[in-house]
């Protein structure tokens, strides 16, 4: 095992390898056609359904967690609020799952995670102009790959 991880450190390439090699260029374009055709549906509909989590501890009585699920879910919509967001009024808490640190990634061993999750709409809808180079929108209406293809051909 060690053998066969070994011999593959041999094949790595060189700094002058990597510098001499050509510029990557993708090779797909974006289809602007199909993607209007498939966030049509979602620009009429300013709703959204928005998911948050929370950390409660293990030990944590009935009463104290809904005590905490009730003020996490009030702080979870008044954020959203606050972002222009109007609550629909229906909010699911689901869980326990394992929780995790943000930052470390580690389990925590004494909290467990809560997901909430509801239903909100835009109060104040705009449309979203996204800029895309020219270089990479799809001129050819014979080009069929898709990103997903791309990915798996360079692999």
């Amino acid at each position: 095992m060690y053998r066969a991880r070994h011999s593959t450190r041999s094949n790595l390439l060189t700094v002058e390898d990597v510098q001499n090699q050509p510029a990557y260029e993708p090779d797909f374009l974006v289809n602007t056609d199909a993607i209007n055709r498939k966030y049509a549906k979602r620009q009429a509909d300013p709703r959204r359904v928005w998911t948050g989590t929370f950390h409660a501890p293990v030990d944590a009585s009935e009463g104290q967690l809904d005590n905490i699920s009730k003020e996490r879910c009030e702080r979870f919509v008044t954020a959203l609020d606050k972002k222009g967001w109007e609550f629909l009024g229906r909010i699911d808490v689901k869980g326990p799952f394992a929780a995790y640190d943000l930052v470390s990634g580690m389990v925590l061993l004494d909290q467990r995670e809560y997901r909430i999750q509801a239903g909100f709409e835009l109060r104040k809808p705009e449309p979203v102009r996204i800029e895309i180079p020219h270089s990479v929108i799809r001129q050819d209406p014979e080009q069929t790959i898709t990103l997903k293809e791309a990915l798996r051909a360079t692999q």
